[in-house]
Parts: structure tokens; sequence; C-alpha cells
């Protein structure tokens, strides 16, 4: 669905009044609420060299384009970045305000219909993943055009991570040692040699070494954190099927 413009504007576009004044407008809400080198416009309607060059460097510094050619299509991925955090009014698709995300990410276009859920395997006490995280991953989503994503895994204890890591090594060895750091192989290097232990005994001593890690100040894994750790640095996992 386009929101805000008929027809190009910019470099070489079509340049309908109503639709450069909505640019020009969309522009000076990002050199306003965000840092960039974009210089406020008059918002006149006018496309003219300013309007352009304002485009280009919002191109770079917000879409990533290599080479930005200064314009702005009905269905392009510019327009979705510069419309992507403004407000609506409700039950219309009609723009009604810039709203930087930090202040009321709810109120992004698109992001207050947009859920996150938890697994069901994820113990309450396990769920502790900030709102400012999940909404990040409703933006990370919309930019993806989904609706919907399942975390999955949250904070590991050193059990739980000796648990993962016994199944999976289980499965294959080889593909372990790829993902993990030279923490995360002295476990597995344990796992290796006592394989003729029971999954009882080898969970143990997989245990007691990542927690013999962890004492040192090193972590096996991203999600074995404390929870204090974990409050200041959300790590988590989503679902593949979700997505």
């Amino acid at each position: 669905m386009t929101h805000g413009i008929t027809k190009s504007v910019g470099n070489n576009g079509a340049n309908e009044r109503n639709d450069v004044t909505f640019i020009q407008s969309c522009l000076n809400g990002h050199a306003k609420f965000y840092k960039s080198s974009i210089v406020p416009l008059k918002v006149d309607g006018l496309c003219q060299s300013k309007t352009i060059e304002a485009i280009k460097i919002f191109q770079k510094d917000y879409v990533a384009m290599r080479n930005p050619d200064g314009r702005v299509d009905p269905n392009g991925k510019t327009l979705r970045y510069l419309t992507m955090y403004l407000a609506k009014e409700p039950n219309t698709t009609r723009i009604k305000s810039f709203t930087p995300v930090a202040e009321k990410a709810a109120a992004v276009a698109g992001v207050s219909n947009i859920t996150v859920s938890y697994h069901s395997s994820i113990a309450s006490d396990r769920r502790l993943v900030s709102d400012y995280a999940m909404e990040v991953i409703k933006i990370a989503l919309k930019e993806c055009n989904m609706s919907h994503a399942v975390i999955t895994s949250t904070l590991r204890t050193p059990k739980d991570q000796a648990r993962i890591m016994l199944e999976n090594a289980k499965k294959g060895l080889a593909a372990q040692y790829k993902m993990y750091s030279s923490w995360g192989d002295k476990v597995l290097n344990l796992y290796e040699s006592n394989k003729s232990k029971s999954d009882d005994d080898l969970r143990k001593l997989m245990e007691e070494k990542i927690s013999e890690i962890m004492a040192a100040g090193y972590s096996v894994s991203n999600h074995c954190f404390t929870s204090e750790m974990y409050r200041e640095k959300n790590v988590f996992d989503l679902g593949l099927a979700s997505t």
C-alpha cells in the first residue's frame, strides 16, 4: 500500500506539489528528531536542488544506498524508510505526525499490529526480554514485512547450556565445534573425552566446566549469563518457523 505520495518525487520525478510537500515534511522530521546532516527544508512543494540533496543524504545515511539517486518512488524502499516512524490517526491510513521511535514505538506505523510471543516451553521466570528489545524486534519484522515472531530461547543457566550442548553434540560434534568459541570448545572437548559415561554424568561434567568458565569471567554462550547480566544485554533466539 502506498502511503503519502502518488507519484515519484526528486531527481527526474513527477514532482507533484502535494507529493513534494509530504516528502519535504518527512525529511524535516528526520532532521529534527535524529542526528542528521540533512538541512531543514522550506516546505513549499517545489522539488529543487536542496530537496534532491536531502533525499540523497537520507538514502545514504538511513537506507544505506551505495549510489543514492535522489528520488522517492511510491512503492520504493526510500519511502518505506521515510514513513516507517510516522504515527497514524486511529482507524485511518492518513499520516498524523512524525513520532520518533524512542519516544513512542507502539505508535509507529504498522508496528502496533506486529506481535512477538514466547514459546510455551519458556518458563515465566525466563521471559526477561525487555520492552525496548521487543520494540526493536517489531521494527525488524516490519522491515521484512512480517507480522509475528516467537522467542524460543532467552537466558540459560549452566545446567541449561550443558543440556543443550550435550543434545547437539550427540547429533553432530563437528558442527558444534564450528559454532562455539575456544571456551565452548573446552566443554565439547570434555564431552568428546568422556563419551563412554552416561548422559547424566556427562551433563554434570559439562555443567561444572561451564560454571568454572563463568567464574573466571568468560562465557561459553551469549545466552549463558546471570539474570543481572541478562537484564543489561538481552540475548534471545527467534524461531525459524515463526518467521
